[in-house]
């Protein structure tokens, strides 16, 4: 799951369309089948792990500013809102058990074996904020 998804379907939880992402040729590719009229710009090709090649800045800066021109030509109404089917499953696996730990506590939480919690709503809302709460939990040093 891409955090381009989660976040466009926090945007239709409020009925907002997704109409621009910038980011590589794998994004582009792993959007491909949600979105069909979506302007793409692309930052680079990533070659490996490790290794990509870039576009140039000053065209990619030009490449922006001229698709946002385009896309704000567009009324919201053309572009698609994208929603999760429902209920709504979040399966999150952590680095560690002891964040499981401390994840498991949290209301409405499953945990589902030692690095693993699950979390199930129509809410994608409830979802999304559950998910920023385990990120927040996770972050604290002990």
């Amino acid at each position: 799951m891409s955090e381009t998804l989660i976040n466009a379907a926090y945007g239709g939880v409020f009925d907002v369309p997704l109409a621009m992402v910038v980011g590589d040729d794998k994004l582009k590719m792993q959007l491909a089948p949600y979105f069909n009229k979506i302007y793409y710009i692309e930052t680079k090709k990533s070659l490996g792990r490790y290794a990509a090649q870039f576009k140039p800045m000053k065209i990619l800066l030009e490449e922006i500013s001229s698709t946002t021109k385009l896309m704000l030509s567009k009324a919201k109404e053309y572009f698609e809102i994208f929603k999760f089917d429902k209920p709504i499953e979040m399966i999150v696996e952590l680095s560690d058990t002891s964040k499981a730990d401390m994840v498991e506590s949290m209301p409405l939480i499953e945990r589902i074996d030692g690095r693993k919690v699950k979390l199930l709503s129509d809410e994608y809302k409830m979802i999304f904020e559950a998910l920023l709460a385990i990120t927040y939990i996770c972050s604290v040093k002990i």
